[in-house]
C-alpha cells in the first residue's frame, strides 16, 4: 500500500510541477468516468391521472443538481399565491448572491431584479445568482430558505429528498428520487396552472442580453413543453420533461446519465414508448416502495464531460484542504469571483493520500487559453494555483478512485 501512494505521490510531482503547465490537450475521446457508474434511474408518469407507466430505480437517491431550482420556484410562485409579492416586485442583489458560480445571469451586487425576470432565470437560464437572491428575499438567508425548502418538500410528500441549497450546487447531502422529482413537478403544474408557461420558455431577454434555455430537449422533441435540466458532476445529468401528443400528457424523469446525449436519447426512448402504448397500469407514485431499501447513494464523478474535453477541460488547481466541503468553498468561490474571465468552469474535488486524506480544490469545464490567464492574474495577486490539461485530470482522478478502492478492501 505504502509504494502505491508513494508512485501516486510521484505522479502528482511530475503531472503538476509548481506553477508549471501540465500534459497537453488529448485527442482521444472523453471516457466514461472512472468506475463506471451505476445505471440511471428513470421514470414516466400520466401527467393527468399520475399513474405510473415506467420506473427504474425510481426511489434510489441521487443528487437533484439543478433539478433543485423547482423547488425554489414553487416556494416563489406560493409568495405571489398568497399575495405576498407580485411578479412585478423588485428583489436586491446582494454580493452573496452576485458571487454565485456559473450558471448564472451575471447580476451585480447592489441592483434590483424584478421577480418575473427571476423566475424565468430560475426555469430557463438555470441562473445560480437567481436562487439564491429569491433565497435571501423569501427566507432572510439561505439557512432559513432551505429550512422553508425542506419543510415543503415534507408536505408535498417527497419523502426521501433533502436540500442544502437553493440552487442545486455540490451539497453531498442534497438528495433526491425521481418519484419525488416527479411529485414535485406535477404540484407545480396542479398548484400554479397560471405559470404554465414559465418552463417552456426558451429564451428571455435581461439587461440586454438574452439567456436561452439550457434544456435541449425542449428544443428537439415533438411535442416537449416544458420542465428543467440539471447538472453537476457528481449528479450527473439530469431531466425532468413533459410533453403532450393527441391529447395525452406525460411526464418523465431521468437522472444521473453521464451525458446529455444519453440523458435525452433515454428521455426520447421513454417517452415514444409511452406515448406509443395504451396505458396497462394503475400503479401510482405513491405506491412506490421506500428509497430506505435501495443502495446508498453514489460518491464520485458521474458526469463524462468533467474528466475531459475537446474543449473545454482545462483545470485550475487552487490547493488542498482538510475537508471535501472546504476544497468545494474554495472551489466555488474562485469561480464567483472570476466568472468573466473563467467563462465557466464548475468545481473538482480530488483526493489527495499523503498519510492523511487531504482535498485538492480544482476548478474544471474551462478553456486552456482562459485557465492560463484566469491563473496569471490570480498569482499576480498574490494567489497561488497550477493548470493542468483533461488528460491530467482524468488519470489523477482514476488514480484517487484505485488507492480509494485498495484502501476499502484493506478495511474490509
Amino acid at each position: 500500500m505504502s509504494r502505491r501512494v508513494d508512485r501516486l505521490r510521484r505522479h502528482q510531482v511530475r503531472l503538476l510541477p509548481a506553477f508549471a503547465l501540465a500534459i497537453g490537450l488529448g485527442t482521444a475521446p472523453a471516457p466514461r468516468a472512472a468506475d463506471s457508474p451505476d445505471p440511471i434511474a428513470t421514470l414516466v408518469v400520466d401527467a393527468r391521472s399520475g399513474a405510473v407507466l415506467h420506473a427504474e430505480r425510481a426511489t434510489t437517491r441521487l443528487h437533484p443538481a439543478s433539478l433543485t431550482k423547482l423547488m425554489t420556484v414553487y416556494l416563489v410562485l406560493d409568495a405571489i399565491r398568497r399575495g405576498a409579492i407580485t411578479v412585478d416586485s423588485r428583489w436586491p442583489v446582494s454580493a452573496h448572491a452576485a458571487s454565485q458560480p456559473p450558471t448564472s445571469m451575471g447580476l451585480d451586487a447592489g441592483e434590483e431584479v424584478p421577480v418575473g425576470t427571476l423566475l424565468l432565470g430560475l426555469a430557463v437560464a438555470s441562473a445560480n445568482d437567481a436562487a439564491m437572491v429569491a433565497a435571501e428575499a423569501l427566507g432572510g438567508d439561505e439557512a432559513t430558505f432551505v429550512e422553508r425548502m425542506n419543510a415543503t418538500a415534507a408536505a408535498l410528500g417527497l419523502r426521501d429528498t433533502t436540500f442544502g441549497n437553493p440552487s442545486g450546487l455540490p451539497d453531498p447531502e442534497q438528495l433526491t428520487t425521481a418519484r419525488d422529482m416527479a411529485l414535485l413537478a406535477l404540484a407545480l403544474e396542479r398548484e400554479f396552472p397560471g405559470h404554465g408557461g414559465l418552463f417552456a420558455s426558451r429564451s428571455f431577454v435581461w439587461n440586454g442580453r438574452t439567456e436561452h434555455t439550457t434544456n435541449r430537449f425542449l428544443t428537439s422533441y415533438t411535442g416537449a413543453d416544458g420542465m428543467k435540466t440539471g447538472f453537476t458532476c457528481n449528479a450527473g445529468y439530469n431531466l425532468v420533461a413533459t410533453a403532450t401528443r393527441d391529447g395525452r400528457r406525460l411526464l418523465g424523469v431521468v437522472l444521473a446519465a453521464s451525458s446529455t446525449g444519453q440523458r435525452d436519447a433515454t428521455m426520447r426512448a421513454l417517452l415514444d414508448r409511452a406515448f406509443g402504448a395504451a396505458p396497462t397500469t394503475t400503479s401510482t407514485l405513491a405506491a412506490l416502495g421506500p428509497a430506505a431499501t435501495t443502495p446508498p447513494p453514489r460518491r464520485g464523478v458521474i458526469a463524462e464531460a468533467c474528466l475531459a474535453g475537446p474543449s473545454g477541460g482545462w483545470n485550475v488547481d487552487l490547493g488542498v484542504a482538510r475537508t471535501e466541503r472546504a476544497a468545494r468553498d474554495m472551489a466555488r468561490s474562485f469561480i464567483g469571483a472570476r466568472r468573466a474571465s473563467l467563462g465557466g468552469g464548475r468545481p473538482l474535488i480530488i483526493p489527495r493520500y499523503t498519510g492523511v486524506t487531504l482535498y485538492r480544490a480544482c476548478v474544471t469545464g474551462v478553456t486552456e487559453e482562459r485557465a492560463r490567464a484566469t491563473c496569471l492574474a490570480y498569482r499576480r495577486e498574490g494567489g497561488q494555483c497550477v493548470i493542468f490539461g483533461p488528460d491530467a485530470a482524468r488519470r489523477q482522478v482514476e488514480d484517487a478512485k484505485r488507492i480509494q478502492r485498495l484502501q476499502s478492501r484493506r478495511s474490509d
